[in-house]
């Protein structure tokens, strides 16, 4: 009987254990698009000091259409290297621009000196293994 009830409680802790949710592996593979861009308006939002609610529907639709654009030149470009880097470039500074527009200054001084902080923190930690880390950002990538 013992070795029944022993058997039993052992069998439901295995159970218990693998049933609870185990968190998603991190990395970008695991966030659809939507959630990626939730995160990176959510992160904007506490780098800027806190946006407005109509900021943060600008804002949306600027990361939205960086995403749709990026998913179109990685598709155009997807054999040559330099294209896309230069697309990147060109992309990241129409973002930037119209970010620009929807921020205050302070905001935009905020979300400018967080990214030059980040990338100075990837290279100390050798996390960015990109030779031109200006290109890295977290809002964005």
């Amino acid at each position: 009987m013992k070795k029944i009830i022993l058997s039993l409680l052992t069998v439901f802790a295995f159970v218990t254990i693998n049933a609870q949710e185990k968190p998603a592996p991190k990395g970008k593979a695991q966030a659809n698009p939507e959630q990626r861009i939730e995160r990176r308006l959510n992160k904007l939002n506490e780098v800027s000091g806190g946006l407005s609610d109509a900021q943060k529907i600008r804002v949306k639709a600027i990361l939205e259409e960086h995403d749709k654009q990026a998913e179109q030149d990685r598709q155009k470009f997807a054999g040559d290297k330099e294209k896309l880097k230069e697309a990147h470039k060109n992309r990241r500074a129409n973002s930037d621009a119209r970010l620009k527009e929807v921020l205050s200054p302070e905001q935009y001084e905020k979300v400018m000196a967080h990214r030059k902080e980040m990338r100075e923190k990837r290279k100390h930690t050798g996390a960015d293994k990109i030779e031109n880390h200006e290109d890295k950002d977290e809002i964005y990538d």
